[in-house]
């Protein structure tokens, strides 16, 4: 059994905290690890830091990571100051235009649940608890809790200039009539038809990584479907609405033109040819489905529509749609199982 029990990233303003979860009856090494932090010692022995560094590389390679507090339960037992990933920081630079997001945590008042916090918050009952490390619904007068994780999100995520690959596109959020993004590209991955697969390149490089990391696994995956122009999207939903009668029916899984994330150039619907390259939702309970939703997060991409999350999104689940929002970000949104909507502050 691994030692970390579940583990956590939090960005600060400067880079990322990662919290580190750890059961102490897990293994050998977790009596020896607890063992020299009783003894106080100022710095933790080789061993011990050579195996969180391992652990850093193996699940948060090329993430700036400053801090790193360890947990035994609800217990801080060690802080941690962490740089040798400084050098490999993640290649997509971050939005000039920033904000802090604020108002993170409550003090929870008499006669407050747990249920009323979260209904106030714009969050969950599980995700308080997920928060605050809380193993029962029990709260107190005057305990603060934390209701968001801080985060540097984008001045304006719908301009292109200021957001860059966490630009947003949705029912609420268009793109102008005129954006195309730059530089264009096919990435080099199987595909079905290449002209139909043009990303950015800093998207389509990571789309390379991803598939090359699949094929090493023996998961067959292909690109279906990149970069779609403001008139090709038009004349998609145009057609899907007289397929379905209605343009709120056919709404509710094709965007109207200037919504969809396929204009951006940093989306790819996956498909494989265990499902005869359909995008279908039965592709989520494929083994390539599986691999591709734990997997593509680690290469900056997101499940972009997942499942139970439609009252956010605005759209059906759609386990064959990535979106490329870089590295940082797309590790966030997974461990924290949240939309790129939450993400950003933009519900």
């Amino acid at each position: 059994m691994d030692i970390i029990s579940r583990h956590e990233l939090i960005r600060t303003q400067n880079g990322h905290t990662l919290v580190l979860y750890v059961d102490k009856q897990s293994s050998e090494f977790a009596e020896d690890f607890f063992s020299k932090l009783d003894s106080k010692r100022k710095d933790l022995q080789k061993d011990s830091l050579s195996y969180i560094k391992d652990f850093v590389n193996k699940n948060y390679q090329g993430i700036k990571i400053d801090t790193i507090n360890i947990m035994l339960g609800s217990l801080l037992v060690a802080s941690i100051a962490y740089s040798p990933l400084a050098a490999h920081s993640d290649t997509v630079q971050p939005p000039k235009k920033v904000q802090l997001k604020t108002n993170p945590s409550y003090i929870v008042k008499p006669g407050d649940t747990l249920w009323n916090i979260a209904k106030k918050s714009g969050t969950t009952v599980d995700r308080l608890k997920h928060l605050n490390n809380l193993i029962s619904d029990i709260i107190y007068p005057g305990q603060k809790l934390k209701t968001h994780i801080n985060m540097v999100i984008p001045q304006n995520p719908t301009s292109p200039s200021a957001a860059g690959s966490l630009i947003l596109a949705n029912k609420s959020h268009s793109l102008p009539k005129d954006y195309v993004p730059k530089n264009l590209i096919a990435p080099k991955v199987p595909t079905v038809k290449k002209s139909k697969t043009m990303m950015t390149p800093e998207a389509a490089a990571a789309l390379e990584a991803l598939f090359a990391k699949a094929k090493e696994d023996n998961i067959k995956l292909t690109a279906i479907s990149g970069y779609r122009s403001y008139e090709r999207q038009r004349a998609i939903f145009s057609s899907n609405t007289s397929k379905y009668g209605s343009a709120a029916a056919a709404n509710q899984f094709s965007a109207r033109a200037g919504e969809s994330e396929h204009q951006t150039g940093l989306a790819m619907d996956v498909s494989s040819p265990s499902v005869n390259f359909r995008l279908t939702q039965s592709y989520a309970e494929t083994r390539e489905g599986k691999w591709l939703k734990e997997n593509a997060p680690r290469y900056g991409f997101i499940i972009r529509y997942p499942k139970g999350k439609e009252h956010i999104t605005g759209y059906q689940f759609e386990p064959w749609h990535i979106r490329y929002v870089g590295k940082s970000a797309s590790l966030e949104i997974a461990h924290n199982n949240i939309t790129l909507e939450e993400y950003l502050g933009k519900l």
